[in-house]
């Protein structure tokens, strides 16, 4: 079992802003590696696009545990949601031996200044 808790349970940020999540994970015996991202995907009529901004990688010492992550918020691409495409950002805990795999949604939005 792997899962992310957002700090200050905020899922919205400004390009920048520290995004800061702890990581927990349980499994019947230690994995060999645990990989973190942070991850823009592109959805719409097209190819799906996505791209790692961040990434962290760790061997954890026990088979259960927590390790927190503070990651400055990229300036691009911002969330979107249009009518050909969608933007979306999310974080993903990934191990390997046993493989198991995680994922929240974040949004990362750029303040409008007339709004």
């Amino acid at each position: 079992m792997m899962r992310f808790e957002l700090m200050k349970g905020n899922s919205d940020f400004s390009p920048g802003s520290m995004i800061q999540a702890q990581s927990f994970w349980e499994f019947e015996k230690a994995p060999r590696s645990i990989t973190a991202r942070l991850v823009w995907v592109t959805e719409g009529k097209g190819t799906q696009d996505s791209e790692t901004a961040i990434e962290e990688s760790w061997i954890p010492e026990s088979n259960s545990g927590s390790r927190q992550l503070s990651w400055i918020a990229p300036r691009c691409p911002a969330t979107h949601s249009g009518t050909l495409i969608r933007i979306h950002w999310q974080m993903e805990l990934e191990s390997a031996s046993p493989e198991e795999y995680a994922e929240t949604s974040i949004t990362i939005e750029a303040a409008h200044p007339h709004s």
